[in-house]
């Protein structure tokens, strides 16, 4: 059988589809997509899916932005929270299973290396959406895989990761100054590692897994192994950290994942050091 992705046409979802390891049906929203399924979360009754011709509902679509959660608390809230609930209420009564996309940001940062048995503790409104969901679907659905997601990087050069940033102002603007926040951690997660999961959870069940890459890392560490892999010395590094202000987003300190289960699962994982020598030779030999 298919599986279906909602929100086939963010970042995530285009790379699990062109990954090519499944047969996906997916849908689009706002970025029009060949072949994709138009599909409007606000009013999903009247998208015609029949969701029992899937073997699982992948669930990505989302405001992801954690600022733009804030700004618009009350649109976020029905796009996040209403309107994800009730839609996983009809795909729960078809009794097909779910892999609903979570985030890092449900955890508070204040010790890293989170595992799965940590208890959730929110410090902005899109980890607190993230929650909410995430409890109705422990309480109500039978089949279901909640993947708590990293940060992810690709080999994409334009794809708005924390790298592509990196590789466009020191690379393409050859900028002879970044500023950079130094004190903030995760555990950078390769998308062949997250697509390899999907592909494990859709043939497997577990509840709940944190899904992040084999290193913790701040910001600065990934922008000193660019510098040191494309031998650039020239560059000066400003180091910030967030000013918090009343009304300001929170981002925790430390979202650093403990992954010994789903390490158990894919062996050996990517880890971003290996990752930029590796897409970096490649690029010099484009």
């Amino acid at each position: 059988m298919k599986n279906l992705i909602i929100g086939g046409s963010s970042n995530l979802g285009d790379h699990i589809i062109n990954s090519n390891s499944r047969n996906y049906d997916f849908t689009y929203f706002k970025n029009k997509k060949k072949n994709g399924i138009f599909f409007n979360l606000l009013d999903y009754k009247k998208n015609l899916i029949n969701y029992k011709n899937y073997k699982t509902i992948i669930l990505l679509s989302a405001i992801s932005n954690p600022y733009i959660c804030h700004e618009n608390k009350e649109y976020s809230n029905k796009v996040n929270v209403e309107a994800t609930i009730d839609l996983i209420k009809y795909i729960s009564d078809q009794n097909v299973k779910l892999i609903f996309f979570s985030s890092e940001f449900i955890y508070d940062g204040k010790k890293g290396n989170y595992n799965e048995f940590d208890d959730p503790n929110p410090l902005n409104l899109y980890g607190d959406q993230k929650l909410q969901v995430e409890n109705f679907i422990k309480k109500n659905v039978e089949k279901f895989s909640i993947l708590r997601v990293a940060k992810t990087y690709t080999s994409k050069l334009n794809d708005s990761s924390f790298l592509s940033f990196i590789y466009s102002e020191i690379l393409e603007k050859k900028k002879k100054e970044i500023s950079i926040i130094d004190d903030e951690y995760f555990s950078p997660l390769n998308i062949i590692d997250l697509i390899n999961t999907v592909n494990y959870l859709i043939d497997n069940d577990i509840d709940i897994l944190n899904v992040g890459g084999p290193q913790k890392k701040s910001r600065l560490d990934c922008l000193k192994k660019f510098l040191e892999i494309n031998n650039v010395s020239s560059v000066n590094i400003r180091l910030f950290q967030r000013k918090i202000t009343k009304n300001s987003v929170i981002i925790p300190k430390d979202v650093s994942f403990n992954i010994n289960k789903i390490r158990d699962i894919l062996g050996n994982m990517i880890t971003i050091d290996s990752f930029l020598k590796d897409i970096y030779k490649l690029d010099e030999k484009k």
